[in-house]
């Protein structure tokens, strides 16, 4: 099993590092960009059809495609109460904004959707609130992207989870509903995840603006909600992404199932130079070229920035590690540049919230190891750190393991991994595939 330099260096100390040097790169002096045409990946509405098409690739956390006006179809009950709910309890924390953070926090409203009367159940309001101004977001923007139109969506996504999504009228914000043991494990992580967002300005994990339970009596259930940034800007149509875990069993999309709408590729399309298996266990073979010499990885191509990047995906993993947390993956965005480009100069702060990588349209430029630009743009970030290391997850793993062992291959291959294995593995591949 590959061991890299970020690997060797998280099993040996299990600690954050501390070093500061970004790569050797000088924010101080001009960042040069070269950026694309609007006219090829640019669209001026974000509702059109092919920007809707465009957001059925989004992987887990960003699965479901926003509905759009065009279609005429009624706004879902969930989405106007969560509408209305934003509306009250954000007014609400910014009235109580000079009291201390209580992670404990919960609190009741009631709110009209349609005929019915929906009650609302709102955690950690003035925590939320902090994360949110953190990132330069105030309760007034916020409340326009969440409360000035019903949200749009309401669909189950493309993946596994069968979880349903909803966006803001500006697309800004996903919404995903959540399983209990997903809201357990979040709140009970509420203190540390404030800290983590607050401390490493240049965190991959998801920014989490707001979690939420929706009652409507028509329903008869409960819906759990969960409010977060979308790592795609709106009106940006993303060609190509991949989500990648690190493992290589079960993660290569085929021709089949691109052809019938799968539209995120996995660890073995992002990189065909590792045996494993499709999604039926079929074996995929590492593809060497005609020579069988070929065995360069791809990479993201980040340059000078690249000791950050695994710095601070060092630290991510450092918290989900200690929360138990596992099955998360990196999510990567590419948009391809075109022949013509601008340029302009952009200096970004590190001290900034998540400004290294979303210095260019919201994204980071791809560089070489001599800082000269290439022809990609990244969007990055980790997605899906909800799920814990829990009684299912193990009995997954004695289970699967065993069935491995006894084929004689690796059982540490399989995804259902204990959290401090996960976390290893997901920074070997990361840095093993990042340049």
């Amino acid at each position: 099993m590959y061991q890299s330099d970020a690997y060797s260096n998280y099993a040996a100390t299990g600690g954050y590092p501390t070093d500061e040097n970004y790569g050797g790169y000088s924010y101080n002096e001009g960042y040069q960009e070269d950026l694309p045409d609007r006219g090829e990946y640019w669209v001026d509405e974000p509702y059109d059809e092919e920007y809707t098409q465009q957001q059925q690739g989004y992987e887990d956390e960003y699965y479901a495609a926003p509905a759009s006006p065009k279609d005429n179809k009624p706004p879902h009950p969930v989405g106007i109460a969560i509408s209305a709910g934003v509306g009250e309890t954000c007014k609400k924390a910014e009235r109580e904004s000079r009291k201390a953070i209580d992670y404990n926090q919960r609190t009741h409203s009631q709110v009209k959707v349609s005929q019915d009367t929906a009650d609302f159940e709102d955690y950690a309001a003035g925590m939320f609130r902090d994360i949110r101004l953190h990132y330069g977001i105030s309760t007034e923007e916020y409340i326009h992207s969440m409360c000035s139109s019903p949200l749009t969506g309401g669909a189950v996504g493309e993946g596994k989870s069968g979880m349903l999504f909803f966006f803001s009228q500006d697309n800004k914000y996903i919404v995903k509903t959540l399983t209990p043991s997903e809201v357990r494990l979040l709140s009970s992580a509420f203190k540390d995840y404030h800290a983590h967002m607050k401390g490493h300005p240049q965190t991959l994990l998801p920014r989490f603006f707001g979690l939420h339970i929706v009652h409507i009596p028509k329903l008869k259930q409960r819906t759990r909600v969960i409010v977060m940034h979308n790592l795609f800007p709106p009106g940006v149509k993303v060609p190509e992404k991949y989500d990648l875990k690190g493992s290589v069993l079960k993660r290569f999309v085929t021709p089949d199932e691109w052809a019938k709408g799968t539209s995120v590729g996995k660890d073995l399309n992002w990189c065909n130079k590792h045996d494993g298996t499709d999604n039926h266990g079929n074996a995929v073979k590492a593809d060497y070229g005609p020579s069988g010499k070929d065995k360069a990885h791809r990479k993201i191509w980040l340059g000078p920035l690249r000791k950050a990047f695994i710095d601070n995906l060092i630290q991510d993993a450092k918290f989900l590690e200690l929360h138990n947390m596992m099955d998360y993956s990196c999510l990567v965005g590419i948009l391809h540049q075109p022949p013509h480009r601008e340029e302009y100069y952009y200096d970004p702060d590190p001290s900034v919230p998540g400004s290294l990588w979303s210095m260019s349209y919201g994204g980071v430029r791809a560089r070489d190891y001599q800082s000269n630009a290439l022809d990609e743009l990244y969007y990055v970030g980790v997605i899906d750190i909800l799920q814990g290391y829990d009684a299912k997850k193990k009995l997954e793993h004695a289970y699967k393991s065993s069935l491995q062992t006894c084929r004689g291959k690796d059982p540490a291959l399989i995804s259902a991994v204990p959290a401090s294995m996960y976390a290893k593995r997901f920074l070997a591949w990361m840095d093993q595939h990042t340049g």
